[in-house]
């Protein structure tokens, strides 16, 4: 089975409000990070949001992280690659999805999003227990 992932194609003129979405099944484990691509030409123009519920009725934002949440609810950036933190433990079967919108008004761009999902034992919560 391959890493689970995301690539999120967001039209030109997506809104907040009606944002470009697409969601995966992550199982148990230790929800270390996140990768994500940021193309060259997104220009901090394409916001990212991703989240991750446990039951049908459950969101929990996981980027940006919760030290960012109180200034913005969204990254942008552009010709960027990199994994941004998560730190969560997932005890059972959980949806994760991310939600972008587009302020360019000419192009598309494609965000790509993989989890970094490790052992449940490797979580700094579990380790030594």
């Amino acid at each position: 089975m391959g890493v689970p992932s995301l690539s999120l194609a967001v039209p030109a003129n997506t809104l907040e409000q009606s944002p470009a979405s697409q969601s995966i099944t992550l199982g148990e484990g230790y929800f270390r990070g996140l990768l994500v691509q940021f193309p060259r030409g997104c220009e901090f123009l394409v916001k990212l949001a991703c989240y991750l519920s446990t039951t049908f009725s459950s969101k929990e934002r996981v980027l940006p992280s919760e030290s960012f949440q109180e200034t913005v609810n969204y990254i942008a950036l552009d010709d960027w690659v990199g994994e941004l933190p998560v730190d969560l433990d997932i005890t059972k079967a959980s949806t994760f999805w991310a939600e972008a919108w587009n302020d360019d008004v000419q192009n598309t761009h494609t965000i790509k999003v993989i989890p970094v999902i490790l052992p449940l034992a490797d979580s700094p919560r579990r380790r030594g227990s």
